[in-house]
């Protein structure tokens, strides 16, 4: 083996490793972005939740408040 073919052997070996490197940092860049964006979507379903419960408990309140005035 010649020097020319260890150092083509040893540029591929590099390229693999750094293309290798570059998909595991965007599957943990993607995998962030669900992540978040998950907790997000989770907090926004809360929030609705909440929303909708509250609505929920002023409306009944509201025809209690009704019936006690008739």
């Amino acid at each position: 083996m010649n020097a020319y073919e260890f150092g083509k052997c040893g540029s591929s070996e590099t390229n693999r490793y750094h293309t290798l490197k570059a998909n595991l940092t965007g599957c943990y860049i993607c995998l962030v972005i669900t992540l978040v964006s998950c907790q997000y979507l989770q907090k926004q379903l809360t929030f609705l939740t909440i929303k909708v419960h509250q609505s929920k408990m002023i409306e009944s309140l509201d025809i209690e408040e009704n019936e006690r005035r008739r």
